[in-house]
């Protein structure tokens, strides 16, 4: 009781408040306003985090979808030129490579490219998109197919894509590996 009276008789005081109890008063303010800042820097690293993992795993998928497309018409592959040999409803008999874009654009930094050949003569073949250029969000990712990542026996592939971050030795985002059947059984004729 005797406390009560004396809070009481503090709250009525009209002569404010002391300096300590303003500077415990700040004090308090400053470390819920740190904890806050860094809760808040945590999640929003959090986010940024699982949004990266997210647009690398959609560019993975849609890399692997237009591979599988695209290897489930051959029916050859020369591993001394890296060259695929295929045919489809559309396209009749031709010939591609999978690699990197750096050297048909400057724009195109470690974007998987098909490169199609006419005749088994062409030696420079023209480059085309694998997935589009929007789906590597302005340069932020690379696609990568390791050095034998890419398998042939048996009319079957087995295939394994990398998402990486485009600077220079960034972390694997993504990888994909995943197994392709070529529906073309026999080699045909080429004429």
């Amino acid at each position: 009781m005797k406390y009560i009276k004396r809070l009481v008789r503090k709250l009525n005081n009209r002569k404010g408040f002391s300096l300590t109890e303003l500077l415990a008063c700040t004090l308090i303010m400053v470390i819920a306003t740190s904890i806050f800042t860094g809760t808040v820097s945590l999640a929003a690293r959090h986010y940024d985090e699982q949004i990266q993992k997210s647009e690398a795993d959609v560019l993975c998928e849609s890399i692997a979808y237009a591979l599988r497309e695209k290897l489930s018409y051959v029916y050859k592959y020369d591993s001394a030129t890296g060259r695929f040999y295929s045919t489809s409803s559309n396209m009749g008999y031709y010939a591609f490579t999978i690699g990197s874009a750096e050297v048909s654009t400057p724009k195109a930094h470690n974007e998987l490219f098909l490169r199609y050949y006419a005749t088994p003569k062409d030696t420079t073949g023209t480059p085309y998109h694998l997935v589009s250029t929007a789906s590597y969000i302005g340069g932020k990712y690379s696609a990568y197919i390791q050095e034998g990542g890419i398998t042939f026996s048996n009319n079957t592939f087995n295939v394994t894509v990398q998402v990486k971050e485009s600077k220079s030795g960034g972390k694997v985002l993504s990888e994909i590996q995943f197994i392709v059947n070529s529906f073309v059984s026999q080699v045909p004729d080429i004429k």
